[in-house]
């Protein structure tokens, strides 16, 4: 009965969805949420809108609307260990005839890979603590220290913590790894700085950037053991802090073994890419939307947890997908002046996979745009909550005049110095929308009247804003 109902649904609203309600509750729909990879809900949402696209009569950009990528998305793991060999000094026993004992680590207990690490084998070497494992103009940690073949233990942030502008560009795990390998060092252990957050590892993604020697991420608690009470490694820390001067040194009586052996995991991913009718051939505006999810299992656990359910109508763009598809419909029954290309991005957490294979795909698209929208909604708009962000000041006015956005009482602002969407670097005009009620997830809300007009009053926003720009 389920799989009936749900292949009525598909087949009412593949006609088209005559109104923003019915793809709304399409979208809400059991089958198509939690649409990550791997789950059928990702196809199913990807068959959902190709179908509308398919319906309205837009135009393929790729062969059967579809472009399919793979994306790294993890390592798996084969027999990888890392242990250290102690020893402990006894009264008139010689060093040298002290048999060391060897404490073996757990894995993600521990410690864990990062996605950017070398493999490799690591047999009995030295430990260095080199603090933020920074070398900037007055200030270096291996001013005085020698990490030739040796292992470093590096803290994250700057010795002016996480938002230091003097630090910014020395702080990132990619600059502190080559200056390790830089100096010499054959592997380098991360740790988190003091905090709440301390003890909590990174997720291992995959990074196209590789370290060239074996870089972990390792367990504060574990490893602040192997410091001499002398200088335990919180003293070292706030010293540095205070002193804002270097406190390395060679972790006396310990080395290390590490033997890690990896291999990339990828994921099959599909963007979604339609384009309306326009008079001018050489020019077009794309809206881009992303449609699927990031949620892992553990977030859905830890939602559970929390709240013993997780809401369906949070996280999971249902305004972004839907916004671009009622917009496919206007555009294609009132051709702008220009294409109006559609396209729906996977994989976009967390480092932009589908808009880079976007920009890889259709290049000379983006190149030809006139601007690009990023429709980054993932519930309903509310007023007062709807922020829209331009590297155009241009664009920006233009949003602000219309009678739609002050009805909403919406932001528009010049965009977030922080925000890397990979399309800035190609320096064209791009739009991020995005809604300030991001939480996830909230109390659960059924859509009423009045969020179904605001959400009108939004894409009679969008359409207003990209018809002024194709009249330029």
């Amino acid at each position: 009965m389920r799989i009936f109902i749900f292949c009525l649904l598909l087949s009412t609203t593949s006609i088209f969805a005559q109104d923003i309600k019915s793809t709304i509750d399409a979208l809400n729909n059991d089958e198509l949420y939690n649409r990550f990879s791997g789950e059928p809900a990702l196809t199913n949402t990807k068959n959902f809108i190709i179908n509308q696209f398919k319906s309205l009569g837009l135009d393929e950009i790729t062969d059967g609307y579809v472009d399919n990528f793979e994306v790294g998305s993890g390592l798996s793991f084969g027999d990888n260990g890392v242990s250290f060999s102690v020893i402990v000094p006894r009264m008139g026993i010689p060093m040298d005839r002290i048999k060391p004992s060897v404490q073996n680590w757990d894995f993600q207990k521990d410690w864990l890979p990062l996605g950017f690490t070398s493999d490799g084998n690591i047999t009995e070497a030295e430990i260095a603590f080199v603090g933020y494992g920074i070398t900037a103009p007055g200030y270096d940690d291996y001013t005085g220290i020698d990490v030739k073949d040796k292992v470093v233990i590096i803290l994250t942030d700057s010795p002016e913590g996480e938002k230091s502008e003097k630090y910014e560009s020395f702080s990132s795990y990619e600059y502190k790894v080559k200056n390790a390998q830089k100096n010499g060092a054959i592997g380098a252990l991360f740790i988190k700085a003091m905090g709440d957050s301390a003890n909590v590892f990174e997720p291992v993604i995959v990074d196209k950037f590789n370290s060239g020697i074996v870089a972990l991420q390792a367990n504060r608690a574990s490893l602040e053991r192997y410091f001499p009470k002398k200088q335990a490694l919180i003293d070292q820390e706030k010293a540095i802090r205070e002193s804002k001067s270097p406190k390395s040194f060679i972790l006396p009586n310990v080395k290390t073994n590490i033997s890690l052996q990896t291999e990339s995991k990828s994921v099959l991913y599909t963007n979604i890419y339609a384009v309306s009718d326009g008079e001018d051939d050489n020019k077009n505006i794309i809206v881009a939307f992303p449609y699927d999810e990031a949620l892992s299992n553990k977030k859905l656990e830890d939602y559970i947890k929390k709240q013993n359910k997780f809401f369906y109508e949070s996280g999971n763009n249902i305004s972004g997908i839907t916004a671009a598809i009622e917009l496919a419909r206007r555009f294609k029954e009132n051709p702008a002046p220009v294409k109006v290309i559609f396209a729906a991005l996977s994989g976009e957490e967390p480092n932009f996979e589908g808009m880079r294979n976007l920009i890889d795909d259709i290049e000379e698209k983006v190149i030809n745009s006139s601007a690009i929208f990023y429709l980054d909604n993932t519930e309903k708009v509310h007023k007062r909550h709807l922020i829209i962000n331009s590297n155009d000041p241009l664009i920006v006015e233009k949003f602000r005049t219309t009678e739609e956005f002050k009805t909403l009482n919406s932001e528009a602002k010049e965009l977030d110095s922080r925000d890397d969407n990979p399309i800035l670097k190609l320096n064209k005009k791009y739009v991020r929308v995005w809604n300030k009620l991001r939480s996830y997830p909230p109390a659960k809300r059924e859509w009423t009247e009045s969020d179904f007009a605001d959400f009108e009053e939004y894409i009679n926003l969008l359409e207003k804003t990209i018809r002024n720009l194709t009249q330029q």
